[in-house]
């Protein structure tokens, strides 16, 4: 004899989908999967990461773009152009 599973036996009310999380503004949840990958191959410091992914975002840097900044320490140069 086949049963149902043990959610399809719950009252309607427990069947509710929990709320979805709560994520914070952070250009992590918006760029690219294989971005990350190069940032973490790339990049150690946390916040260097960051640094990458915010004009990654802004200047919709594609993979080769982003791994050229990287290559090239963009964040080193940061502000200091006249």
């Amino acid at each position: 004899m086949i049963s149902p599973q043990p959610v399809a036996k719950l009252p309607a009310a427990e069947k509710r989908q929990p709320p979805p999380a709560q994520l914070p503004e952070s250009p992590f949840w918006s760029i690219p999967w294989f971005h990350h990958v190069i940032l973490m191959q790339k990049v150690k410091d946390l916040a260097i990461r960051r640094w990458y992914m915010e004009p990654t975002l802004a200047g919709g840097w594609s993979r080769n773009m982003l791994a050229m900044q990287i290559d090239a320490e963009a964040h080193e140069r940061q502000g200091k152009a006249v």
